[in-house]
């Protein structure tokens, strides 16, 4: 019995460390992840970012169109809300493409008096945004709550219009200044 009760330890230490170790990988990949769009924003600007992305995640998945307009001035947006934003319209998308049974979409990205107003139009099959999940979904992401508490962190502001068989539209909207600097979510 007690060379079970030795195996069990030593099996029970290994399992810790491979846990470890998957956990500090998981880690690293999400800062690589960070770094690598931050680096593509910075060089290709939001628009451009969203574009490549676009490209690379959603166009192989059949079925959905996205058309990106561009109308923002890239030098007037700090890099904090490109990132905000970036991550938003990710997030968005990925939704209108698991959740939405729309064809077409599109991200519309415009200059404001001292904002960036990016909305995101999807001929889907809508929802009662008053009936908006608040909280974490099966999947573990916090959808349209966490895309809006991102937002707020630098007063930016998050408007959903949706209704059944009409598809959906959300518009955030981000100023200019990096009143947040370093702050992520």
């Amino acid at each position: 019995e007690s060379l079970i009760t030795q195996i069990k330890e030593l099996l029970k230490d290994q399992v810790e460390e491979v846990a470890g170790i998957l956990s500090s990988a998981v880690k690293d990949i999400h800062e690589l992840t960070f770094e690598l769009s931050s680096l593509t924003l910075e060089t290709l600007g939001l628009g451009a970012a969203i574009i490549e992305w676009v490209e690379h995640k959603i166009k192989p998945q059949c079925g959905l169109v996205v058309d990106v307009v561009d109308k923002h001035d890239r030098g007037r947006i700090g890099h904090l809300q490109s990132v905000i934003m970036f991550r938003n319209v990710r997030e968005l998308l990925t939704n209108v493409l698991k959740h939405a049974q729309a064809d077409k979409a599109t991200v519309l990205l415009e200059q404001e008096e001292g904002a960036i107003r990016v909305t995101v139009n999807d001929n889907g099959i809508g929802f009662n945004p008053e009936h908006m999940q608040r909280n974490v979904s099966p999947n573990g992401g916090l959808g349209l709550f966490s895309i809006e508490e991102r937002l707020s962190d630098f007063d930016g502001s998050l408007v959903i219009e949706s209704r059944a068989h009409y598809g959906t539209k959300i518009v955030m909207t981000a100023p200019h200044s990096e009143t947040t600097e370093g702050v992520t979510r």
